[in-house]
């Protein structure tokens, strides 16, 4: 983008297999995974909690 004249900020990327295997090693995968439908019957609050420890707003 810089090469077609955009203003780009100076940054970084991390490629998809780092990515993941940072993911991987810090148990964040996981985590994610397995919260990622949360049980019948689960309560408002319940729900407001775990956006909340997912980075959520609540």
């Amino acid at each position: 983008m810089t090469g077609a004249g955009f203003p780009v900020p100076p940054g970084f990327s991390v490629g998809q297999s780092a990515y993941l295997a940072a993911m991987e090693t810090a148990g964040v995968r996981s985590r994610l995974y397995d919260g990622r439908v949360p049980a019948d019957g689960t309560s408002e609050a319940e729900l407001m909690s775990l956006a909340a420890e997912f980075g959520g707003t609540g």
